[in-house]
Formats: structure tokens, sequence, C-alpha cells
């Protein structure tokens, strides 16, 4: 069962089979910064495009992203 909700920032999430996935933001190709915001369209470096790849997992994103900000 697949269940959306919202993390403690007010982006959607959602939660399927144990893993938690964050609807904000999606995943290319590339080896290191592979994590986009969801209103990028397509990476430039490996020029895949967003609606042919998956969204983010929240652990990937709290780990690489927030650390930063």
């Amino acid at each position: 069962m697949v269940m959306e909700t919202k993390n403690q920032f007010g982006e959607r999430i959602e939660s399927a089979g144990g893993i938690i996935l964050n609807l904000e933001y999606w995943d290319c190709e590339c080896e290191k910064n592979f994590i986009h915001r969801i209103n990028e369209k397509k990476c430039l470096d490996c020029n895949v495009r967003q609606e042919n790849q998956p969204n983010s997992r929240e652990s990937e994103i709290e780990m690489l992203i927030r650390v930063r900000d």
C-alpha cells in the first residue's frame, strides 16, 4: 500500500514497502550530485529527463542536501 504524507519540512513524501521517497526530488544517472529538485526537468550533466527517473529516497536527501544547507 502506498501512503502519501508530508515530512517536517512540508515536502510531500510517499511510503511504499518500507521505502520513503520524497516527491519533491528526483535522481538522475550521475555518480555524484544525482539529486535534483522536481522543478529541474533535466540533468545538464547526464541529459536524463525528470519524467523518466525515480523520486529520491528521503534518507539520501537528508544526508546529501540538508547537511549542506
